[in-house]
């Protein structure tokens, strides 16, 4: 096992490594790899905290027992010294991001999020590695400013997985998540909730701002909103709808709402988000409703 991340081999025809493909900022490195064909990477770590993308094909890692096959639009990220082997199937198109210690400590401490496993999809950080992907490809003068912005970007939006909690958080955390992702169009009330999880309503809401590092009415909130988003990139349905389908009380009530989180209306964002084959519900890959915790 070596304890460094495993190399690329410019030789290897197996791998190809476009030369523009890749870039430095300060704190940060991204690079495009595509694979001709299936290529193994035996059991190693990174120094570095690193974040996968998959663009195309499949991308197998085992990692402490633990096996995750990601496909396209999905993104894994692992703090550093996390021992794993990974294979690529032929075909396989992937970017590998690595962060310095120094830009991910900053974040956590702002954004009072646990570096920890993180396997989640492009939707749930508002399609930021397609974005990077194509500023790699571009690579003009402006591509390092512009990819350190994207990052900047998609690390505070990894703060807000569905699934925020340290290591120790209690089992019924991360069912409890998962039910309110399931029934984001349903009075969600604390009540309602703590029966949920079996716990009193005093405990449910100490453990919110404990490991969620917010209460229970804003982070049902922000589910609500993540997934109202998405229904704006990837469905025609009306605002009127949408709103209904994901527990807002009323249309004005959630453009008033997301105007304030995102900065646009809902008609503002759907008019910015660029056209997908996966408006077609028969092509949508569902985006994953949790994260690992470790």
């Amino acid at each position: 096992m070596s304890n460094v991340q495993a190399r690329v081999d410019a030789a290897d025809p197996a791998i190809l490594a476009a030369p523009r493909m890749k870039v430095r900022s300060p704190g940060l490195s991204c690079r495009a790899l595509s694979f001709a064909r299936a290529r193994s990477f035996p059991l190693h770590m990174h120094l570095l905290p690193s974040v996968l993308f998959v663009y195309e094909g499949e991308w197998l890692e085992i990692a402490g027992g633990v096996e995750r096959r990601l496909g396209r639009g999905d993104l894994l990220f692992h703090p550093a010294g996390i021992e794993h082997d990974t294979r690529a199937t032929a075909g396989t198109v992937v970017a590998l991001l690595e962060i310095s210690p120094t830009i991910l400590a900053g974040f956590c401490g702002l954004y009072g999020f646990y570096p920890r496993t993180i396997l989640t999809s492009f939707d749930d950080v508002e399609r930021i590695p397609e974005r990077i992907y194509a500023e790699l490809a571009r690579a003009d003068e402006a591509t390092p400013g512009v990819v350190y912005s994207l990052v900047m970007q998609l690390l505070a939006l990894g703060s807000r997985a569905p699934i925020e909690a340290n290591p120790h958080a209690p089992s019924w955390m991360p069912r409890l998540a998962a039910y309110i992702n399931a029934n984001l169009g349903e009075r969600l009330t604390v009540q309602r909730l703590a029966a949920q999880a079996a716990v009193s309503e005093s405990h449910l809401s100490h453990s919110f701002v404990r490991y969620f590092h917010r209460s229970v009415s804003d982070y049902v909130r922000d589910c609500r909103l993540r997934a109202a988003a998405r229904a704006l990139r990837h469905t025609t349905d009306s605002v009127e709808k949408i709103a209904g389908d994901f527990g807002f009380s009323d249309p004005a009530h959630f453009c008033r709402t997301f105007k304030a989180e995102r900065g646009l209306t809902p008609t503002e964002y759907r008019a910015t988000c660029p056209p997908s084959s996966e408006t077609d519900p028969a092509a949508r890959r569902e985006p994953r409703a949790c994260c690992d915790i470790r």
